[in-house]
């Protein structure tokens, strides 16, 4: 029998629905208008492909990312929760979930989520970074560096690693290494302002308030609308027994952040320095508006109305001295109370850490 002859069969190309055609084009374009910044209109696509598939992940997730980056951190949950329902494998969603629950002050499960996400995806420095945040959220210092030397481990360039590095060797008291770690971090990112107002913390904590000033000063270089810089720069001024330059920072300060309810609480330490106790009051009570349990400026309050012989009202605020741990610990360190004022150094939390970034992994649709 003759074989048959013939053209081979051919395989029919597969065909997309329209559906799904049309679910990547809102995908995309969402996609391009979120990276110039253009969060409502990104927001709109994103829930145009929920429209037509409900169950989209990278929709969810990239919904989830909006809500955060606008400070809707309940919602940005809710959709990270249905994208990782959807895929249970994507690291980055639990990553930036376990964001989302540092910004509702649950660092416990935050850390679980980075926990997750590492274990899918093993070399993941940022998660490393942003598990040390949230132990340091914990005070378990110890713990975030161990976490952020790993970060440091698979990416040896990542600035803001070494910077969180040290405000951990800092929290661990050991501000010589501090020192070093925020060195290294701007020798990677030369205008790094976090890095140069952290190490400026740490020279504080060696008392070597000029260099920290300096250092300070390159902050505010980098960031001239660095408000917490002016802030501990005015702190070093007036350990160096110069009130009138650390007015002037405070000043700088509460220009660029109206509601900074500790540098208005420091201003007030400032002008008592200078024998201006109506004004400190002033300043205080603008603190304490802002801030109606801030124990520090309610004491600072106090002996400043003791200075003056305002003992009825003086001594009623001055309870305030056991309504915050640190404070009972300060007042019982210091045996000539009238001199007592309250200040410290801030080191910057998140040392330049970008929480939400729009980095798209595809997934299922």
């Amino acid at each position: 029998m003759k074989p048959k002859s013939g053209k081979p069969p051919q395989t029919k190309p597969s065909v997309r629905h329209p559906t799904q055609v049309q679910a990547q084009a809102s995908l995309a374009s969402g996609l391009a208008l979120h990276q110039r910044g253009q969060l409502t209109e990104a927001r709109a696509c994103y829930l145009q492909v929920l429209k037509l598939q409900p169950r989209h992940f990278d929709a969810m997730h990239l919904l989830g990312v909006i809500a955060a980056q606008t400070k809707n951190f309940a919602q940005a949950l809710e959709f990270f929760d249905q994208a990782i329902a959807v895929n249970a494998g994507h690291a980055f969603a639990f990553n930036n979930r376990g964001n989302v629950l540092r910004e509702l002050k649950r660092p416990e499960a935050a850390v679980a989520c980075y926990d997750t996400a590492i274990a899918l995806k093993t070399d993941y420095a940022e998660a490393y970074n942003s598990r040390g945040n949230a132990l340091m959220d914990l005070a378990k210092p110890q713990d975030a560096l161990e976490s952020y030397d790993k970060a440091i481990a698979v990416k040896p360039d990542y600035a803001e690693a070494h910077t969180n590095r040290g405000n951990a060797l800092l929290a661990l008291m050991r501000p010589e290494a501090a020192i070093e770690s925020y060195s290294r971090a701007i020798a990677l990112k030369p205008d790094y302002a976090e890095a140069y107002s952290n190490r400026g913390a740490a020279l504080v904590a060696l008392k070597q308030f000029s260099t920290a000033i300096d250092s300070y000063d390159q902050a505010i270089a980098c960031k001239p609308d660095y408000a917490q810089a002016y802030f501990n720069r005015g702190n070093a001024f007036r350990e160096l027994k110069r009130p009138q330059a650390a007015l002037e920072s405070y000043d700088k300060a509460i220009a660029f952040r109206a509601d900074y309810a500790e540098a208005y609480n420091n201003r007030g330490s400032a002008l008592r320095d200078l024998l201006q106790p109506l004004a400190a009051i002033a300043c205080y009570d603008k603190a304490i508006a802002l801030q109606p349990d801030f124990a520090k400026a309610q004491l600072n309050r106090s002996l400043c109305l003791l200075q003056m012989g305002d003992f009825e009202h003086g001594w009623k605020s001055y309870e305030w001295r056991w309504k915050d741990e640190a404070l009972q610990k300060a007042v019982l360190a210091w045996s000539r109370w009238p001199r007592l004022c309250l200040d410290r150094c801030l080191p910057h939390p998140e040392a330049g850490f970008r929480p939400f970034a729009v980095r798209h992994e595809k997934g299922p649709g």
